[in-house]
């Protein structure tokens, strides 16, 4: 089989096999160094046009398969355990309207903290867990007696209360206001707080 001497990669066959991963680098520079446009479309570059195509085909299937990659790469990551409170129902004062000073409305709390489970998991014992009801109970007391007028004030001192009286270090909080826009179910805030944020 006849060979193709080039500049830029050495000795090349037209059926030239897949490189291996290391040569990825070698064979992008390869691809933008030679352009089928600046190829004299002779009898004897026919050959190599066709060995262009294939390597250019060839660095597509590499390249997609490093992106395809790449997710799994960053997703390696600390693990961290959530406990979570979804749908804490509250009646409390909230809005900025003069009726709404008025009456109390519904808020609803969801709550994702993180907190170390091994210990409690191993030991099975309730008081080395992270008391869901006990956060629950204070946050109830909580908004049952503020008098906010925006949502993202009651859902910033909601999150302090969690991050100062109990043992989380971040926690995600989402605050609903049920019935506030006409079409929709809910609105509201969602925010996240980690120990010692401002």
């Amino acid at each position: 089989m006849r060979r193709l001497k080039t500049p830029a990669f050495g000795t090349l066959s037209p059926t030239w096999p897949r490189p291996p991963f290391p040569a990825v680098p070698a064979l992008f520079r390869y691809t933008r160094c030679y352009s089928p446009k600046k190829i004299k479309k002779s009898d004897s570059n026919r050959l190599f046009l066709a060995t262009i195509g294939q390597t250019r085909q060839t660095a597509g299937v590499v390249f997609r398969s490093l992106v395809r990659f790449q997710p799994f790469k960053e997703s390696i990551r600390m693990t961290m355990d959530l406990v979570f409170i979804e749908d804490l129902r509250i009646q409390t004062v909230i809005g900025v309207f003069d009726w709404e000073r008025e009456i109390t409305q519904t808020v609803s709390l969801d709550l994702k903290m993180s907190f170390d489970i091994r210990h409690a998991a191993s030991s099975d014992d309730i008081g080395d867990t992270l008391d869901y009801k006990a956060v629950a109970k204070r946050l109830i007391q909580f908004v049952e007696n503020s008098e906010f007028q925006l949502v993202e004030s009651l859902a910033e001192h909601c999150a302090r209360i969690v991050l100062e009286e109990f043992p989380v270090k971040w926690v995600q909080l989402k605050l609903s206001k049920p019935g506030a826009v006409r079409g929709s179910s809910a609105v509201g805030v969602i925010i996240e707080r980690a120990e010692n944020s401002q």
